[in-house]
């Protein structure tokens, strides 16, 4: 008989596979930055796009999957999005699955990692952004760090291999790179096979190596203004829905670390009060603004990776017994309550952006002038965190949207990336004339 953690993790990953799946039929994925390097590979075929020399190897994972299908000839603006999607929501979602199952035996780990998919799994935080890449493995990392027993195959192969990847992911490498790689030395300690141990030793020195280039994000970000809001924004998580959603998940590690009727009870029920909470606070956000969420969200869930990772270090150092395996735990299961109302948050933000797109396209249709068009969309309540995306996103939803296009809010931004008297345009169906379920709508405003 199949044991019941086996189900806890088949629940988990049906689950979240159909979360992403509806994502990727709406093509969710084109807001924000997903929707520039979509444009990006439209307009430059079989062109690598190295914007950002701190996530290089994130953008070779993320756009691995676009130039494999322009090579075999899939070209449209959803192909595009539906492969863009892969890189940046099924390569990390898998990564912190396999953690998670990893940690089965150890029921301490387990709870971290179950914790860790609601904090930073980003089908809870509704955003496309590389820094999911880090957030998977990161947490795949730790597991192995964390495995009792020995484990040459992940600590010899898998774990340099990540702590190579890692290496130009994210500038919050700065940040849990030391973490990461203090750790590694540490468990040399414990880890008598040479294998392991010459595995830790050099995932650590890439550990630093990666903290270093991610200092370069810092000394020279990308975006000044993103570096001088970031620690501004540090506490900003505290007062967003996710909140909930973080002492949803933080209500159940009790009743999955320990064993008790009426603990775990209590937990089940404390964790879905906040759940609920969460999911009602999703619903009265304004429009589809997951993104200004994420924003805000993003100092907190940098800073509290490093701490939390810290942690558990810690755990492990001081108190090894709270991090022993326990073949005969039966809390697993737990982990389903957070999991499900993070999964009900992540489709009604899908729900949003397909309402979004809708009046997107309805703006769209109308024969009026691209600075009329904006103000329509302004009065339509649909909202949106960046303005610059208005026009990329008026490029990909309709086929040649140079002439449908909605520009810039005047003087909301000085960086001005299409010029409406001399647009962009795209030889490609868009998301409005082509959508992925019904018939492909006739009507081209051009």
């Amino acid at each position: 008989m199949i044991g019941h953690w086996r189900w806890v993790l088949l629940a988990v990953a049906v689950a979240w596979g159909v979360a992403i799946a509806y994502s990727t039929a709406t093509a969710r994925v084109l807001y924000g930055d997903g929707s520039w390097s979509v444009l990006q590979h439209l307009l430059t075929p079989l062109r690598f796009n190295d914007y950002d020399v701190q996530r290089s190897f994130a953008s070779f994972i993320t756009q691995a999957p676009i130039l494999f299908g322009q090579r075999i000839g899939v070209d449209s603006v959803f192909a595009y999005a539906a492969l863009y999607s892969f890189g940046i929501f099924v390569i990390p979602a898998v990564a912190m699955v396999i953690a998670l199952s990893l940690a089965r035996q150890q029921p301490a780990l387990f709870a971290a990692n179950g914790l860790a998919i609601l904090i930073y799994g980003f089908g809870a935080n509704f955003i496309n952004s590389e820094a999911n890449l880090l957030f998977g493995f990161v947490w795949l990392a730790v597991t192995i760090l964390a495995l009792e027993g020995p484990a040459p195959i992940l600590r010899s192969v898998v774990l340099p291999t990540l702590a190579f990847a890692m290496l130009r992911l994210y500038e919050g490498m700065l940040l849990v790179g030391p973490v990461l790689a203090l750790w590694a030395i540490m468990a040399t300690a414990r880890i008598e096979a040479a294998r392991d141990r010459i595995g830790l030793v050099l995932a650590a020195l890439l550990f630093f190596l990666g903290a270093t280039i991610g200092l370069g994000g810092f000394l020279a970000p990308r975006s000044p203004g993103n570096a001088s809001n970031f620690l501004l924004n540090a506490f900003a998580y505290l007062r967003n829905p996710h909140a909930f959603l973080l002492m949803s998940g933080l209500a159940v590690i009790p009743g999955i670390c320990l064993s008790g009727r009426w603990l775990r009870l209590a937990c089940v029920a404390t964790s879905a009060m906040f759940g609920l909470g969460f999911v009602a606070a999703i619903t009265r956000l304004e429009g589809f603004y997951s993104f200004s969420v994420y924003y805000q969200n993003r100092s907190f869930m940098m800073f509290s990776l490093s701490v939390f990772v810290a942690a558990l270090l810690v755990v492990e150092w001081r108190r090894p017994g709270w991090m022993r395996p326990d073949p005969g735990n039966t809390g697993h299961a737990l982990l389903l309550v957070p999991f499900a109302f993070a999964v009900t948050g992540d489709a009604v933000g899908t729900y949003r952006w397909s309402a979004y797109v809708q009046a997107y396209c309805e703006v769209l249709d109308q024969d009026v002038s691209p600075l009329e068009r904006l103000n329509v969309l302004q009065r339509s309540g649909a909202r949106t965190a960046w303005t610059w995306t208005h026009p990329t996103m008026s490029v990909l939803l309709r086929d040649r949207g140079s002439k449908a296009m909605v520009v810039n809010e005047p003087g909301a931004f000085q960086w001005e990336p299409f010029d409406p008297a001399d647009a962009v345009s795209i030889g490609y169906w868009g998301l409005c004339q082509a959508p992925l379920v019904g018939p492909r709508r006739t009507n081209s405003n051009r």
